[in-house]
């Protein structure tokens, strides 16, 4: 049996990869293509997400859906970079909680 928490991560995951299958082809080459232009114009962010990724997955094994899932780096910045360039043509709102 997969820990609770361990299933949690992993639907998550698959609820991702979901988003990606059903947006479709384009949207996803769109974003991707989008996601690299930030990249190779912030050398700065590009070293904090190499860093990032390289310390968490130093081996082929650490290569699991949970160890990617929690690459904070990662998914701030992927979304944070849909947030800017959405790959669909709709217009997306930022909900921000009362806080900031």
């Amino acid at each position: 049996m997969i820990p609770a928490t361990e299933a949690w991560a992993y639907r998550r995951f698959e609820a991702k990869i979901n988003d990606l299958l059903l947006a479709g082809g384009e949207s996803c080459s769109t974003a991707l293509t989008g996601i690299t232009t930030f990249l190779l114009r912030s050398p700065s962010e590009l070293a904090i997400l190499v860093d990032d990724i390289r310390t968490a997955l130093a081996r082929e094994t650490d290569m699991i859906s949970t160890a990617v899932h929690e690459l904070r780096h990662l998914g701030v910045f992927i979304g944070e970079n849909l947030r800017l360039a959405p790959s669909v043509p709709v217009d997306l709102v930022r909900v921000v909680a009362p806080e900031g």
